[in-house]
């Protein structure tokens, strides 16, 4: 009797305990559904529209002008019923609309929601039927609940069931809002708790899909996407962990760390201005207005709502300089990196950044995907961007020539052809070293017949790129683009002898000193560059880039600038300095005592040295040596990118594989001689930096 009381004892303890633990998540549930209903309530409705809505509303519910029977895979026009639903929702639970329309307007949200669940529309496209549509059916039947019979909230909720627990990355969070927002409906603690776990689980470093050991992001299988998908991670994470702190489904403090090291690491490097980085959003570019970078303030205040986050100050400067822009109080990022998980390099100046995205046999190149991106074969064939403001290149892509990107090497008059999605770069040789301010990063480029080795030489003033052994076998003219971006005020040009002249059009000029436009120089390097050079309106339309954007005629004037090779290169050559100088004068000053040499531009090693530091970085394609001024013979054993530099006194060496592999390298500078260690596993291809 004894042993059985107490065990009676026990069992009821442990019952209350549940009980009680149950009651905790009910509590944690109804303040979930308190704080996203205020998320979703939006902004004080526009009661003439709502007007509109209602007087144009069909007996049936539906709108005569929305085609409910499209299958769209972008753009669905069925959205748009949803989207006047919401717009209805918003004004019912604002409590805003006049009384004696409040009737009209629940009735015809009310009709205009049977209608949906009657009709049950569906997309070719699978995301706008499990994220996208049940997305805006949950926010609106959260602001309409009160209207909601037993039997509406039933058939809604079967909607919202489309949506599983499944996937990964950015798709697999929208997944599981969905999920929250109908536990939420269903006042079900138990499913709220899973979807919390799931995108608790998705904060993680991984080799697969969504936050890379780098803190670049990646989607739909090795491919960068830190915009677009990434962007909606760091959008949709910390607000969820702000959603669930204080409850019992908040997130632990090891995960809130990884989201702020991802946003601070990571895709505050991709920004400049208002502008997030085109070269890290996929196939983004080829919507209309894409980049914009605002609501970055808002993810980075999120984060500072929560309890556990550490890098305070740090998210602070982030949000401020997007809010405010990069003023004296505000100012720009500065610094070098390179994310060796995704063939990405950035450089920070305080007027300028630099992007560089290269190609190798671990990243896939960018994709189609509902028909968009359809001429970005060369995306990821070493495109350079170069932003002051970054409007530069602003809505350009209707009419951009896509076969003179800016930085690439390619033939011309060659069709483009229709990507390869799971197509990746014929070599392993892509990477970059880096030591937070400076950097070198290189390619060994093959596309089709057509070679190159390009390399890029990150200083503190100017970025100076370098290609060598130039090489094609099709018979097509083949040029690297310097740039091609909006125009900008008047072309400067400069041919060496006399004084620069302003061009009035475009022009091929031999063996150019210097070009300036738009408050950036380009000094060329090479004696026997010939150079194409000028501005002139290009015509084309979105639909060209992507199907389902209008065909109306969009024109621009263009900046271009290139290095022509001629048919069949063989062994070719360039080398060209970028630097930000606000007029033509300082440029020529600039250029007259260039801060950097060429050491080397051959097959085997491409090299640059800083003229008064001494400062080398160089481009090891195989074992070899290259001749420095200030270092004497600089040799590597294995092919490597390294930076040799004076810190403190001593001899700083900066080095990394870049075709991510683990080793041992040795190098010798003069009478200076290292052994260094490669990272291995995840670090694979990252920068190591020791003194000699």
């Amino acid at each position: 009797m004894w042993r059985s009381g107490v065990s009676l004892a026990i069992a009821a303890c442990l019952c209350w305990g549940c009980q009680a633990a149950d009651g905790d998540r009910m509590k944690g549930l109804e303040t979930v559904k308190a704080r996203i209903a205020a998320d979703v309530r939006g902004q004080a409705p526009d009661i003439s529209k709502i007007r509109a809505l209602v007087q144009s509303q069909k007996p049936d519910g539906a709108w005569g002008d929305i085609p409910y029977e499209a299958k769209d895979r972008m753009l669905w026009p069925p959205m748009e019923h949803l989207e006047r639903l919401t717009d209805l929702a918003e004004g019912y639970a604002s409590g805003r609309v006049p009384e004696t329309e409040q009737a009209a307007v629940a009735q015809a949200l009310v009709k205009g929601f049977d209608f949906w669940l009657a009709r049950d529309p569906k997309s070719s496209n699978w995301w706008y039927n499990e994220i996208g549509a049940v997305q805006s059916l949950y926010r609106l039947m959260l602001l309409s609940e009160p209207l909601l019979t037993e039997g509406r909230l039933e058939k809604g909720c079967a909607l919202l069931s489309r949506a599983k627990l499944a996937m990964t990355g950015q798709n697999l969070v929208w997944l599981a809002e969905n999920t929250i927002g109908r536990a939420c409906l269903q006042r079900d603690a138990e499913l709220m708790s899973a979807a919390f776990k799931r995108i608790e689980a998705e904060i993680v470093v991984t080799e697969k899909e969504g936050i890379q050991p780098d803190f670049s992001f990646h989607q739909h299988g090795a491919q960068l996407y830190s915009g677009g998908y990434g962007n909606g991670f760091a959008a949709s994470a910390p607000r969820f962990a702000l959603l669930a702190q204080g409850t019992p489904f908040a997130f632990e403090p090891a995960k809130i760390r990884i989201l702020e090291d991802y946003l601070l690491e990571g895709q505050q490097w991709m920004i400049r201005g208002g502008l997030f980085d085109y070269s890290a959003s996929g196939r983004e570019p080829t919507r209309p207005n894409s980049g914009k970078v605002g609501g970055y303030a808002a993810h980075a205040r999120n984060l500072l709502k929560l309890e556990a986050v550490t890098r305070r100050e740090e998210l602070e400067r982030l949000a401020a300089r997007i809010e405010k822009g990069i003023t004296e109080a505000t100012p720009a990022l500065t610094g070098h990196k390179h994310f060796w998980c995704s063939d990405y390099t950035v450089h920070h100046r305080p007027e300028w950044m630099v992007s560089v995205r290269m190609t190798s046999d671990r990243m896939l190149q960018t994709e189609v995907v509902n028909e968009e991106n359809q001429l970005g074969e060369h995306l990821s064939d070493g495109v350079m961007y170069l932003y002051r403001t970054g409007g530069e290149y602003r809505n350009i892509f209707p009419v951009w020539d896509w076969a003179r990107l800016p930085g690439i090497t390619v033939e011309q008059n060659r069709p483009l052809r229709r990507i390869d999605n799971r197509r990746k770069g014929a070599r392993a040789f892509a990477g970059g070293a880096s030591d937070g301010v400076c950097g070198v990063s290189a390619m060994d480029f093959a596309r089709d017949g057509l070679t190159a080795k390009k390399a890029w030489f990150f200083f503190e003033g100017e970025v100076v790129c370098l290609g060598a052994d130039i090489a094609s076998t099709n018979g097509y003219r083949v040029i690297t683009s310097v740039n091609q971006c909006l125009a900008d005020g008047p072309v400067t040009v400069s041919r060496g002898e006399g004084a620069p002249e302003v061009l009035a059009a475009p022009a091929k000029i031999e063996k150019p000193a210097w070009v300036h436009h738009g408050g950036v120089g380009y000094v060329f390097m090479d004696a026997g560059e010939s150079v194409g050079v000028g501005t002139s309106v290009q015509t084309g339309c979105w639909k060209r880039v992507s199907t389902v954007q209008p065909a109306a005629p969009v024109s621009m004037p263009v900046f271009s600038v290139w290095v022509s090779h001629g048919k069949l290169p063989k062994g070719a050559t360039y080398a060209y300095a970028l630097t930000v100088k606000r007029d033509a004068a300082a440029l020529d000053a600039y250029a007259a005592a260039l801060p950097v040499r060429v050491a080397a531009n051959r097959p085997q090693v491409q090299a640059v040295e800083q003229v008064k530091t001494g400062a080398l970085q160089a481009a090891f394609y195989q074992a070899g040596s290259v001749p420095s001024d200030t270092w004497g013979a600089v040799s590597a054993d294995t092919p490597c990118l390294l930076m040799l530099a004076k810190v403190a006194g001593k001899t700083r060496l900066t080095i990394c594989n870049p075709c991510s592999r683990e080793g041992v390298i040795r190098i010798k500078a003069g009478t200076k001689a290292a052994t260094v260690q490669l990272p291995a596993g995840s670090g694979a291809g990252a920068s190591v930096s020791l003194d000699m």
